[in-house]
């Protein structure tokens, strides 16, 4: 009997020990939480799928506790996301629960509360769940789709598949990775992982407020400063950008793919791949991947390239602010201008290939302009400094202006994007294949320049000397640079590996030659028309300038009178008024209409002497006379 009832009692134990076992198993393993649930330190909220796992945890050698989400099926536990990153409790007595207004709360041992998910609407019966994402959620009801609250919305350092980071251009809430302070601290660090929406919006990684990292804007395929040769197949990248949002988010083909990017204390984003065959991640990408990835690391107006010596070079157009500093590889200062902008139709532009676009937020855009629109529009605004496709699909589309300077530029080792710098037309004569194209290019743009606000009916000789005389200046000042930097430019724009001095050489000859031969040409065809024209009233008004002459009566300098009273004053410059004839032309007697005799001498158009001689007698005769004895006529 004694030893049924032993067997009986063993039994008992036995039943009763593998129920508590059971029971526990259940706690510590939930799929949701309900209104005044609650989640011990041992206990766990898994994913449907089991891919994610929640619940309290610590890091060796501490008592800290954090609730957080990390990866169920694999032996290495990571985390991916932490709620009280900022305030861990002291102790392991924990709690986390679900109010009834649908707050998520953590408690410490004295149940005072130590973090919450803040959040403002009321649910009625609040249920939280882990989704297959590793997004932790609250909803208004078990099986709706009405979200109230999710872990996606506040990440930490880890950007997962499914999650969005995006700015709310109207209410103004936006997210974004931070960086841990440490390996085994994830209280937020200094560097973060966010879309600048200022001009074109772009992916960039900051410190603090100042950029350090930057992927660039979104062309319809990727980021600008993201190489395709890093774009990985089994990811599907999205960036959406509208009136009330700008957003990026990633996805997989396949859901047993594991893969995360994350922002590390030291600023470097990392894309990492879950290999079963090593039962270890596998860094797939890194950012920033070498030297001409750091932000502006070149300065203004320059362009870095990873397979150049030194890395930096200035843009075309523009030299070193600081040339001692440069030498030395100190590129801070930047680049700036040697031709300042003309903004008057002087102006064209060179087109890079292969480039990361420059920094975006200073920048305009408009998704429906065409590229030659663009251009059009970037001409017409004097700050207006680049432009290029907005979209790089099916050809390109949209236009993408900039306003300041160029900031972080790059070259692609392997496929990038086109964009067009602004220069004075002067600079673009070495890009020209042809010399003899180019020159004739650079006559009509200075012909356009020097034409402006002439009367078009005036074409005479002191127009074509001023058009010549823009040019020549522009075209010998670039010819001299070009000669000095023609190697490096064109072997930075063309790659051409063959060009030598001697071609050099040649080449510069041939321009030297054409530009004596221009000069001769101009000299010949000038002093043609000027003769031609030089009785013309208004050619003698030019040369003479009398704008220079007006002064006050108190300098007791003479009146000056128009071409029609002298005309009418000597009946048409009548042979009967005529008094006589010196060296520069005759001598006219008029009457003014008070009755005022006057003496009148002009300009013979057969006069040996030059327009020099005469408009100095006129001068000396204006401040020698006194008004009362002389009165001075010109064809004004």
């Amino acid at each position: 009997a004694n030893t049924m009832e032993s067997q009986k009692v063993l039994m008992l134990m036995m039943y009763t020990t593998l129920f508590c076992f059971m029971a526990t198993f259940s706690s510590q393993h939930t799929v949701t939480i309900t209104l005044n649930q609650s989640l011990q330190f041992n206990d766990t909220l898994v994913s449907l799928d089991g891919t994610f796992e929640a619940g309290f945890f610590n890091f060796e050698n501490s008592r800290h506790q954090y609730f957080g989400i990390w990866y169920k099926r694999i032996s290495a536990r990571t985390v991916v996301w932490v709620a009280n990153r900022d305030v861990p409790v002291q102790n392991s007595t924990a709690v986390l629960k679900l109010t009834d207004q649908g707050n998520i709360v953590i408690l410490d041992g004295s149940r005072g509360r130590v973090w919450s998910s803040n959040l403002s609407r009321i649910a009625g019966k609040p249920v939280m769940q882990l989704l297959k994402t590793g997004n932790l959620v609250v909803k208004d009801g078990e099986g709706t789709k009405n979200i109230l609250w999710q872990s996606f919305d506040y990440p930490g350092n880890t950007f997962l598949p499914g999650m969005k980071l995006k700015s709310n251009l109207v209410t103004g809430p936006y997210n974004y990775l931070t960086s841990w302070r440490d390996t085994e601290d994830p209280a937020q660090g200094e560097f973060s992982y966010r879309i600048d929406i200022r001009g074109m919006p772009q992916l960039v990684t900051a410190k603090g407020a100042t950029i350090w990292y930057r992927a660039g804007s979104w062309n319809g395929y990727l980021f600008t400063g993201v190489s395709w040769q890093r774009m990985h197949r089994f990811l599907n990248f999205s960036f959406e950008s509208t009136d009330k949002e700008v957003s990026y988010e990633y996805e997989t083909w396949n859901s047993s793919i594991l893969t995360r990017t994350v922002l590390n204390p030291m600023g470097s984003s990392e894309r990492f791949l879950w290999s079963d065959e090593t039962q270890s991640w596998l860094t797939i990408a890194t950012r920033p991947v070498d030297e001409c990835e750091y932000y502006a690391v070149c300065g203004v107006n320059s362009n870095c390239n990873i397979n150049d010596f030194p890395i930096c070079k200035c843009l075309q157009g523009f030299i070193p602010k600081f040339q001692a500093k440069w030498d030395s590889s100190d590129w801070s200062g930047g680049c700036v201008r040697r031709i300042k902008l003309s903004c008057h139709g002087g102006d064209g532009f060179v087109k890079y290939s292969g480039m990361k676009l420059p920094d975006t937020s200073s920048s305009w855009f408009n998704k429906s302009l065409s590229l030659e629109e663009c251009k059009t529009l970037c001409l017409r605004n004097c700050s207006c400094t680049a432009y290029a496709n907005l979209d790089i699909r099916d050809g390109g589309s949209g236009c993408l202006l900039w306003f300041d300077n160029i900031v972080d530029m790059r070259n692609h080792t392997d496929r990038g994007q086109e964009i067009y710098i602004r220069l004075d037309i002067s600079e673009l004569c070495i890009f020209c294949s042809n010399s003899i194209a180019c020159i004739i290019s650079l006559i009509l743009q200075k012909y356009i320049i020097c034409y402006v606000g002439s009367d078009r009916n005036e074409w005479n000789g002191i127009l074509l000397s001023s058009i010549i005389e823009c040019f020549l200046f522009h075209f010998i000042q670039n010819a001299v640079f070009s000669f000095s930097n023609l190697e490096y430019e064109m072997g930075n724009q063309r790659r051409n590996k063959n060009m030598n001095r001697k071609k050099l050489a040649g080449i510069l000859a041939g321009l030297i030659a054409f530009v004596i031969g221009l000069t001769i040409l101009v000299w010949a065809t000038s002093s043609f028309i000027k003769r031609m024209n030089l009785g013309k009233p208004e050619i003698i008004k030019k040369l003479i300038h009398w704008k220079h002459m007006k002064e006050t009566e108190e300098n007791d300098i003479q009146t000056i009178f128009d071409f029609s009273t002298i005309d009418i004053a000597t009946n048409h410059f009548s042979d009967r008024n005529k008094l006589g004839e010196g060296g520069f032309g005759p001598v006219y007697k008029g009457i003014l209409e008070d009755g005022q005799e006057i003496a009148v001498k002009r300009l013979s158009k057969t006069s040996r002497q030059g327009t020099e001689e005469f408009k100095n007698e006129v001068k000396l005769m204006a401040t020698l006379q006194h008004r009362n004895l002389i009165q001075c006529e010109v064809n004004y």
